[in-house]
């Protein structure tokens, strides 16, 4: 899955010829596995590494390399599909002056379809400028759209990116009727992108006011994670927050269950069966599973109490190791294949990782502050360090 950059800020808010690259050759050792046995892979000089997608077979690293003859701070965008024995750069095809410029900040696969959301600072505020991709791996073309879809007076930021059975599905935040910075979801109709008008109720109300930090899908069942803030007598709280619904409306808020008064939904991924949805409560790490096994299975806790009328089950997972979290850590992120599932906090560089039906076992992180994890047929990849001194690690392949 990609890291919540945006997230974060919200909590506090063809190439290939062009450059002369060729794919990176680095290998990635399949047999002989003592799991994990992290190698680095040769990115391109320069690279500064921001997203990560996965699905099936298909591993995508995304970010922005150097711009030929421009400034120390200019940048391209660039895209690399990941295989054992390569990294190889995807042909892109920017269509507007900050698609140029941009570097992939998000990006979202269903193992064919690709879109990626790109991100260059402009204008007299330097404010986001984000650009919006479509493609396969035979190349992404960019789409540009009016500066109204995405920014403008009423803009807030842009969270993540995903495919439902229909096709991508785009998350973020805007301005609410009745004030303040709510939830917000946009779809693809050719190659206009469209704020949904049936997702009107993410944004929450003028008490609790929802931001997202992920979403995913099952099918065409769309999940959004984040946190609601909320006001009392009290003080502020932030309640850990899943909405379910569909692209036609039926939205449905559920409080994650044990979530408190001091949690945040940092993120989710999804597979066929059901999600997964990781974050914080106060400061311990907290995975919650959404449908996959009844409320009663071991490693379920407390009831799901939020079921909505279509029988989802949400169940917080009780036999997730403890992994204590600085205050206001929200650097949680999660990946499954379907068979693995992978828990990591950048921040403590530590990895957690279960198979269907096996216990927890910590994995041997490659590097402190683990931003970005992926899994792909039992291997897992991960982004680590800050943006210029980013590197991204492949585990072996364990045998099935």
């Amino acid at each position: 899955m990609a890291p919540h950059r945006a997230g974060r800020r919200l909590l506090a808010l063809a190439l290939t010829s062009a450059l002369g690259l060729t794919g990176c050759t680095t290998s990635t050792p399949t047999t002989g596995c003592t799991f994990p046995d992290w190698q680095t892979r040769t990115l391109p000089a320069g690279m500064t590494t921001l997203s990560l997608a996965a699905a099936g077979p298909l591993v995508l690293v995304g970010g922005g390399v150097p711009a030929p003859g421009g400034g120390p701070d200019e940048r391209k965008p660039m895209l690399l599909q990941l295989t054992d024995d390569a990294a190889e750069p995807v042909r892109l095809t920017p269509q507007s002056p900050y698609g140029r410029l941009a570097q992939f900040e998000f990006l979202g696969t269903d193992g064919s379809r690709i879109a990626g959301v790109g991100t260059a600072t402009g204008g007299a505020h330097l404010n986001p400028r984000w650009s919006i991709w479509s493609g396969t791996t035979g190349g992404l073309i960019e789409q540009p759209q009016p500066v109204e879809v995405f920014g403008g007076w009423n803009a807030g930021s842009l969270n993540a990116v995903a495919f439902d059975d229909s096709g991508p599905l785009l998350v973020g935040s805007w301005t609410a009727d009745g004030g303040g910075i709510g939830g917000a979801m946009w779809t693809q109709h050719d190659s206009d992108w469209r704020r949904t008008a049936s997702a009107l109720p993410l944004a929450g109300t003028p008490a609790g006011r929802f931001l997202p930090t992920g979403i995913g899908a099952v099918g065409n069942r769309i999940l959004v994670s984040g946190f609601t803030v909320t006001q009392t007598e009290s003080g502020t709280g932030l309640e850990p927050t899943l909405w379910i619904g569909d692209r036609a409306g039926g939205w449905q808020r559920r409080a994650l269950p044990d979530g408190g008064a001091d949690g945040v939904a940092t993120g989710l991924a999804c597979a066929a069966d059901g999600c997964w949805v990781v974050g914080r409560i106060g400061n311990r790490l907290a995975l919650w599973q959404v449908d996959g096994a009844p409320s009663t299975a071991a490693g379920s806790v407390g009831t799901p109490g939020n079921d909505g009328d279509d029988g989802e089950s949400i169940s917080r997972v009780a036999d997730l190791p403890s992994v204590p979290l600085a205050p206001g850590d929200d650097t949680a992120v999660v990946a499954t294949d379907g068979e693995s599932l992978v828990a990591a906090v950048g921040s403590a560089g530590r990895i957690l990782q279960r198979g269907i039906g096996t216990d927890w076992s910590e994995v041997a992180s490659p590097a402190p502050e683990v931003r970005a994890v992926a899994v792909s047929n039992g291997q897992l990849t991960a982004i680590t360090g800050t943006d210029a001194g980013a590197q991204v690690w492949q585990s072996c392949r364990p045998p099935r």
